[in-house]
């Protein structure tokens, strides 16, 4: 095999310190919006848990209205669970 001219090798370098960049940032971002995705299910997971627990001594009136929060916490689950899988 041949040898690598300085400039390819200076271009070869180049790329490379690029792509680490890239990567490093990348990285982070996941990272972040993992821990983003985290905390959003917590607090989801904590309000079902809560709407769970009224659920069990409502009234009638009480279960439309822990109805309602329950249809709402699950659209923003699936729309978590649709951005997690998405990313």
């Amino acid at each position: 095999m041949g040898t690598l001219t300085q400039k390819t090798r200076g271009e070869l370098e180049h790329l490379f310190s690029e792509l680490a960049t890239l990567r490093d940032e990348l990285r982070v971002r996941l990272h972040l919006a993992g821990m983003e995705a985290k905390e959003r299910y917590g607090k989801l997971d904590d309000e079902i848990f809560e709407l769970e627990q009224r659920a069990k001594r409502a009234t009638e009136d009480g279960a439309r209205d822990v109805k309602e929060r329950l249809t709402e916490a699950k659209k923003r689950l699936e729309h978590l669970r649709d951005r997690v899988f998405s990313a």
